[in-house]
């Protein structure tokens, strides 16, 4: 229901309302009732509303005041705790991208270093003059071990992340 939602702005406007019509009420049975035509005693009127009603209305306006601040504050403290996880899980897809690319890289360096090795095999010896099969072979390893070793911190972070 809509009273449940605005119950607070309501309660406000009632006990503001219901200030304004005690305090006129109370003005025009102690002071005759009828309406003057004299402008000092509209001055006198208007002071002695603002001395009764609008302090309750300043009070009600420093209330709200205090309340819309505090909604503010944990707002911005909620949006707070969000833009730290969005960059948590920014970092975190940069790790895995970048751990992708380099997964990528040494995956096709590989493939050209086992392809070396394979015309070595079939003597057709595509090497260049410093290399040997051996160093062919161990530059081979040494990048399927780097393909390893980055599966295996991608996967470390894909387990994280869930």
């Amino acid at each position: 229901m809509w009273i449940k939602k605005f119950w607070k702005p309501l309660l406000s406007l009632f006990v503001v309302v219901t200030t304004l019509v005690v305090a006129i009420f109370l003005y025009v049975s102690v002071f005759n009732g009828s309406l003057s035509k004299n402008s000092n005693d509209w001055g006198s009127f208007g002071s002695y509303l603002s001395g009764t009603a609008g302090v309750v209305i300043a009070l009600f306006a420093v209330i709200w005041l205090i309340y819309s601040v505090s909604i503010q504050k944990e707002e911005i403290e909620k949006l707070k705790i969000e833009l730290n996880k969005s960059a948590i899980e920014q970092e975190q897809q940069t790790e895995i991208s970048a751990l992708t690319a380099l997964i990528s890289s040494y995956g096709t360096a590989a493939q050209v270093t086992q392809l070396k090795l394979n015309g070595c095999n079939d003597g057709s010896n595509h090497t260049l003059k410093n290399e040997t099969i051996d160093s062919i072979k161990t530059q081979l390893e040494h990048e399927l071990a780097k393909v390893n070793e980055y599966t295996a911190n991608l996967e470390a972070k894909l387990v994280k992340r869930i």
